[in-house]
């Protein structure tokens, strides 16, 4: 999970190339700015 700063969309579409998605926003703190929230799925060997 990434917290993107929206002022910066060349951010946001950089880590979109790397598999990230953006899910909503997100204010960690009162005083903070509101973030973008990214996710990417990991992906998990298959046991053998």
């Amino acid at each position: 999970m990434l917290l993107v700063d929206p002022g910066h969309p060349k951010v946001e579409a950089l880590y979109g190339t790397r598999g990230y998605r953006r899910i909503g926003n997100r204010q960690p703190f009162p005083d903070s700015p509101n973030f973008t929230v990214m996710l990417r799925e990991l992906r998990v060997p298959a046991a053998s």
